[in-house]
């Protein structure tokens, strides 16, 4: 008879255990970051979870036809608003970190706040011009569509504004400097 030594098929083996305690564990860059990289991705699971589900309720809380309607005006929100803030949420990736490093605060500080205003103005004129069309076009357009298509006007400034700093708060928080130099191993240390 030949004994052999082997692990129970149910059982995870200690190797791969100890390496994901290893990775998520600690105070090293890299764990941090893994960490991070993991509690993102969480939320953005969550999030889109709890997007669906608010769909389907919503859904079914309006109507086919209001959701109809619901859905038209948000699409054109989206569309027009993802146009509207001119590049500056793919340029603030490579701008920040740049002003950032180079210890250029105050242009650091002129593009953020220029930024939030032009695309503010610009999304608000861009606005009231759309609310004019659909004055004008209100003869011909379904009497249940008026209000939301207004509604949408009126959301779409603070969907551009917001549309636009979520990549400036990231670029922002990516560019910070470390907290310790390559000649102090570990932080806090003489």
């Amino acid at each position: 008879m030949v004994v052999i030594d082997a692990q129970s098929a149910t059982a995870p083996p200690a190797g791969v255990i100890a390496r994901l305690r290893a990775m998520l564990g600690g105070s090293a860059e890299a764990s941090v970051t893994t960490r991070l990289a993991g509690t993102i991705f969480i939320i953005r699971v969550i999030s889109a979870a709890l997007a669906y589900v608010s769909q389907i309720l919503l859904a079914r809380w309006i109507g086919g036809s209001d959701y109809g309607v619901y859905v038209y005006v948000w699409t054109w929100v989206l569309l027009l608003g993802s146009m509207m803030d001119f590049g500056i949420s793919a340029s603030a990736q490579k701008i920040i970190p740049e002003y950032r490093t180079g210890g250029e605060h105050a242009l650091l500080r002129g593009f953020l706040s220029g930024s939030r205003w032009m695309t503010f103005v610009v999304s608000a004129a861009a606005s009231a011009l759309l609310a004019g069309v659909v004055k004008s076009l209100s003869p011909w357009i379904d009497a249940n569509a008026v209000l939301p298509l207004y509604i949408g006007c009126i959301t779409l400034p603070a969907f551009v504004v917001a549309n636009t700093q979520a990549p400036s708060c990231s670029a922002l928080i990516l560019a910070q400097p470390p907290r310790c130099s390559p000649a102090q191993p570990r932080c806090g240390s003489p």
